[in-house]
């Protein structure tokens, strides 16, 4: 297991450490992280 903290609400997820995501964190880590509760916020268009 991978721990990552979302840049947006300092959560602390695990992440699967063969999963795409943790790969992606593991060889790039200027990347940033955000939670799916995050994410879900953002893409939501704004009315």
């Amino acid at each position: 297991m991978m721990k990552a903290k979302c840049i947006i609400c300092d959560s602390i997820v695990n992440l699967d450490s063969k999963s795409k995501e943790a790969k992606r964190l593991r060889n790039h880590p200027i990347r940033t992280f955000m939670c799916d509760d995050c994410k879900s916020k953002l893409d939501k268009p704004k009315s």
